[in-house]
């Protein structure tokens, strides 16, 4: 049985992370921000919180929230509409119980996993508070981080845990690859390249590989790869094969 469990010797309680809410605001904000005035116009100041409930040391809940200047209606419904765009998870709400404040709260798996995935690809890591384990695991820093696979059977969502083999080994650009260096997986929202080369020996590139990238790429690729998945690009590009 898989759990979320606080790898700090945390067990019960509700936790702030404020390492990670500096690590949120200096590699997150500002381009969250300017994303908000590419869409309205208007700057926004906005503060981070990422806090999580234990119970007998499994996470309950994982949420970050955000508050923001001048919480009018209309701001935090921009604000919250932004949040959904910017960190592709679609379930940002508004919350005016206490101070107005938009938030991802994430109680079941699935969505404490599509939360850390989201903060991996801005460079933010959850591993100083979360890691996957089951009954072949122990608590260890060291346990790879959790990805989740999503699988059907009769119809109906599977969760899998997969092969931390098939983690991605990210270079310098931010282009994750397989370990043995033959599939390339995945890019970071911090890619920022308009064009890159796949490095020779590449057999396969995986579906979405550049769907975090959000300009239009030129990808220089080796006649080594035999298989490109579907729907590569997130915002356009074009493939060209070299000579060697």
């Amino acid at each position: 049985m898989k759990k979320i469990i606080s790898t700090q010797g945390y067990t019960d309680g509700h936790y702030e992370a404020p390492n990670l809410n500096t690590a949120i605001s200096e590699r997150v904000d500002n381009r969250l921000t300017a994303c908000y005035r590419q869409y309205y116009g208007d700057d926004i100041q906005v503060t981070p919180s990422l806090t999580y409930r234990l119970a007998d040391g499994q996470v309950t809940t994982l949420e970050l929230a955000y508050t923001i200047d001048d919480p009018t209606s209309q701001r935090l419904e921009n604000f919250r509409e932004v949040c959904d765009l910017f960190y592709e998870l679609h379930s940002f709400i508004i919350e005016t119980a206490e101070s107005p404040r938009v938030l991802f709260r994430a109680t079941d798996l699935y969505d404490m996993a599509m939360l850390i995935h989201a903060l991996d690809y801005l460079s933010v890591s959850l591993e100083s508070i979360l890691c996957p384990v089951n009954a072949s695991l122990t608590e260890s820093p060291q346990v790879p981080k959790v990805r989740i696979r999503v699988t059907y059977c009769d119809g109906m969502p599977v969760e899998e845990e997969e092969d931390p083999d098939e983690m991605p080994v990210f270079d310098e650009h931010g282009v994750g690859y397989s370990a043995d260096g033959k599939k390339l997986l995945c890019c970071r929202f911090t890619f920022r390249d308009t064009r890159y080369e796949v490095p020779d020996g590449v057999g396969e590139i995986d579906d979405f590989a550049f769907v975090a990238c959000r300009h239009y790429l030129e990808l220089s690729i080796p006649r080594s790869v035999h298989t490109i998945g579907d729907s590569l690009f997130g915002n356009g590009g074009i493939i060209l094969v070299r000579e060697e």
